[in-house]
């Protein structure tokens, strides 16, 4: 009769531990599972942690920060500036959300809106910097505004100097002028 029990208590036991053992991950681990996906430039399985991690906490910010910059990557531009929208509402660094989010409402074709929303934006870090003049200097660009897309340009190299996107810029520019 001990020996059933014994049994019984043991298969409970490993039966418990295999639970916990399936058991979903957190948030933050999904998190961490995503940024080594992204790492490895695996965009795909770092959307789908991503959104299982948004899934257990929608108020993720870095979650809808990483996941607007993974589907931008990917092509999903609607996606993208709605989940970079999230993230910005949620109060993730404007420095790194406003550089995403333009190119992704670029990319999405209203050179105007990139203009109206970030032409007067200052963000801090040198990266940033470049990277959102580089937009405006694209967007400036498709509105036939050649003088304000060199300036845009210029800001950008100033930032990081031989930023290659600024010059490539530059060349679209001195090509569109003649």
């Amino acid at each position: 009769m001990r020996r059933p029990r014994r049994r019984l208590a043991t298969l409970a036991l490993l039966a418990a531990a295999f639970l916990i053992g399936c058991a979903p991950d957190n948030p933050e681990a999904l998190i961490a599972s995503a940024k080594e996906y992204l790492a490895k430039n695996d965009r795909n399985a770092a959307v789908i942690q991503l959104k299982n991690a948004l899934q257990k906490n929608p108020d993720l910010a870095e979650a809808r920060f990483l996941l607007g910059k993974a589907l931008l990557e990917n092509g999903d531009v609607a996606a993208a500036e709605k989940e970079l929208t999230k993230a910005s509402e949620l109060r993730y660094p404007y420095d790194q959300v406003a550089p995403v989010l333009a190119r992704a409402i670029l990319a999405r074709g209203d050179a105007k809106k990139v203009i109206g929303d970030f032409g007067k934006v200052e963000v801090t870090s040198q990266p940033s910097k470049a990277d959102l003049q580089t937009t405006l200097g694209a967007a400036y660009l498709a509105t036939g505004n050649l003088e304000a897309a060199r300036g845009a340009f210029d800001a950008a190299l100033l930032a990081v100097p031989d930023h290659a996107p600024a010059l490539v810029g530059h060349r679209d520019t001195a090509l569109a002028a003649g």
